[in-house]
């Protein structure tokens, strides 16, 4: 256990070698016990960080392990990370198109296939999850015929912040939320949806929030290296007044900044 949460924390840090090594020295472990669903998770790990090195190969190999594991109880994390993992890789291979649709299909099978007995209030994970991850994708890499269906989710996901960055929302997961303002930002910078000031606010509260950075399209370095395009060291100065500060203690900075976006209602076929 030490090592794959070892393995997970370094994962967020950016940190793919220990990552590796970590979640390699708990597999043969989780093996012998028939742990499958912590084997899955594991080699889920595994994928993101050999597309992040650029090891396409050896990724769709674990992709390959990861569906001869016999899962005996549905597992949520596991299934969504295979998802993932798929579709990070047709991106790094090179096929946009067939990225952005997998997570489309992501996203849809999120909101189908929400965590049992779990109450609805619209607020869930599972609501805004998906959203953000096509958002930061199709800020990537849309091409000019898939603009209209990434402004679309662009407004999805301003709508999803403006509902989710509240007080009254206890049970409120950061990384999560983190990863709406780290899309939101990306599209709005890489786009031209919205001043690049406005941008850049967003992406460091996403950095303050400590959005999940497991996904290589999701690496701050990329973004970072856009953002300074932008405005140089502005981004840093962000960072540097928002550093002392709790992510509850910026919920209302959060709403605002989004509440500032442009909300234009898409066309696409999204």
């Amino acid at each position: 256990m030490p090592h794959a949460l070892l393995a997970e924390l370094n994962m967020q840090l950016g940190d793919s070698t220990a990552t590796v090594m970590h979640a390699r020295a708990a597999l043969p472990v989780v093996e012998r016990l028939g742990a499958n669903e912590d084997e899955a998770q594991l080699r889920a790990l595994l994928v993101l960080c050999d597309i992040s090195e650029g090891r396409l190969t050896r990724a769709r190999e674990e992709l390959a392990r990861i569906d001869r594991i016999e899962v005996r109880v549905a597992s949520y994390g596991t299934d969504v990370f295979a998802h993932i993992g798929r579709a990070e890789l047709l991106l790094a291979s090179g096929d946009p198109e067939g990225g952005l649709r997998l997570y489309r299909e992501s996203a849809a099978w999120m909101r189908r296939n929400e965590l049992p007995d779990a109450m609805r209030s619209g607020t869930e994970l599972w609501s805004y999850f998906g959203d953000a991850l096509v958002l930061n994708a199709y800020a990537w890499y849309a091409a000019d015929d898939d603009r209209a269906c990434g402004s679309e989710r662009f407004s999805i996901c301003r709508a999803n912040a403006l509902k989710v960055l509240t007080k009254d929302n206890e049970r409120l997961d950061y990384p999560a939320a983190g990863l709406l303002l780290l899309a939101l930002g990306a599209w709005a910078l890489l786009h031209r949806a919205a001043p690049a000031a406005d941008a850049l606010r967003l992406l460091a509260l996403a950095d303050r929030f400590a959005y999940n950075r497991m996904l290589p399209s999701m690496a701050w370095g990329r973004i970072a290296s856009e953002a300074e395009k932008a405005l140089p060291g502005r981004v840093d100065e962000l960072r540097a007044e928002y550093a002392d500060r709790r992510p509850p203690d910026l919920l209302a900075e959060a709403r605002e900044a989004a509440r500032r976006l442009p909300s234009a209602d898409g066309s696409g076929d999204c």
